[in-house]
């Protein structure tokens, strides 16, 4: 064991891990990154704006007088948010290196999105938007030959408590169930949507029909919006994981969270399996625990992601890599004194693991995701979980 309190582990595959700066032209201090399949934005100081793309970084124009607070991609890198610190929003697509003011949402302190996972260039279709007073919006953004055309901000949910939404996900999901009529056996097939929500009260999923409106409607009462809380004492962060089906589209695979004394992830299953409920009691839940180093109490990482067989932890000295199965550490990083990093994000798609402090923008390549994870459970004689993660790896199980 080390000080960390996890066994570590030998592996060949650590002489292929690379961790680097990024070349970007980074002169002043970073505030913000928002990493996507096909760029990265990075928030500076003086209110200056890059995006960095395959073929290299280019500058994006940003009003002067306002201060940037936050910046916000789908996973594709389409469509991106740029709020500031007066609660004024501006939308920048892909295809643009100009921001565009959205007028609707002037005033309203956005604290976490929700994008759609549909591949879509001139509209966001609708989308979810978390607030600092602890309410849901619904909000769709078109572009056209004359500009971006907004619609207005609908409240579609406010949680009872206030306290500001800090993550937020959805993603749509067909369920099969089975009718009887007039003797006969017929098979029904809906579209469900699930929303993941995260306040500084718990992480809580919503599962029913669209729209949103419709979605949220039962919850309104306390009883059962207790039903949709998974865990509770939950600290301000929310980290997904998506696999891509064959048709390029991410979907949503795992999320994690933090809580006052852990980490925790929940996978879910895979689109295919539609027979399944979206949320099963096959579902896994782990935590993880570091022994801080001056005193006895658990210490909680600074920042978390998730991939398919991995935590990553960030805390103020060191990043920590642990396998979801096994609790062990994979890889370990200790930073330079006063580098001080404050955040992490896995990119699926290039397997890549992005982090960043005031200093600058890290990347870090390896192949922790090498390999069939539920080979690794069998090995454990964890049956239930190879079954299950089997399914979500798209093999056709008896």
């Amino acid at each position: 064991m080390n000080s960390y309190g996890f066994a570590k582990i030998q592996s060949e595959d650590l002489s292929t891990i690379n961790f680097t700066q990024v070349d970007v032209d980074i002169s002043f201090g970073v505030i913000d990154v928002a990493v996507s399949a096909q760029s990265i934005l990075v928030a500076k100081d003086r209110n200056s704006l890059c995006r960095k793309l395959l073929g290299g970084c280019e500058a994006i124009q940003f009003p002067s007088e306002l201060e940037i607070k936050r910046v916000f991609s789908d996973v594709y890198g389409i469509h991106s948010i740029i709020t500031t610190t007066v609660n004024e929003a501006f939308y920048l697509n892909i295809e643009s290196k100009e921001v565009v003011p959205l007028i609707k949402l002037r005033g309203i302190e956005i604290t976490s999105i929700g994008f759609s996972l549909m591949q879509l260039k001139m509209t966001t279709g609708y989308f979810l938007l978390g607030t600092s007073s602890g309410t849901i919006l619904s909000y769709k953004l078109s572009l056209g030959s004359n500009g971006v055309y907004e619609t207005a901000p609908e409240i579609v949910f406010e949680f009872f408590s206030i306290s500001p939404v800090c993550g937020l996900a959805f993603d749509l999901y067909e369920v099969e169930s089975e009718i009887q009529l007039e003797g006969k056996v017929f098979v029904h097939t809906e579209t469900k949507v699930m929303v993941l929500a995260v306040t500084g009260n718990g992480y809580y999923s919503f599962i029913g029909s669209m729209p949103f409106e419709k979605l949220f409607e039962d919850y309104w009462d306390k009883k059962k919006l207790s039903e949709a809380q998974i865990e509770g004492s939950v600290e301000n962060e929310l980290k997904l994981f998506y696999t891509i089906n064959p048709g390029g589209v991410f979907e949503l695979h795992t999320a994690a969270w933090k809580t006052n004394s852990s980490v925790c992830y929940q996978s879910f299953r895979a689109k295919t399996s539609k027979s399944m409920p979206v949320l099963s009691q096959d579902t896994f839940f782990s935590g993880y625990q570091r022994k801080a180093q001056i005193k006895a109490d658990l210490e909680v990482p600074k920042a978390i992601a998730v991939s398919d067989r991995h935590v990553y932890m960030l805390y103020s000295d060191n990043l920590t890599v642990v396998q979801k199965e096994r609790p062990e550490i994979e890889y370990s990083h200790d930073f330079m004194i006063g580098e001080n990093m404050s955040q992490v994000v896995y990119e699926p798609q290039s397997h890549a693991l992005w982090l960043w402090s005031r200093k600058g923008l890290y990347q870090l390549c390896g192949n922790f995701e090498a390999g069939q994870s539920w080979k690794d459970m069998l090995d454990l004689f964890n049956h239930k979980g190879a079954l299950i993660k089997a399914k979500q790896e798209g093999n056709k199980v008896r």
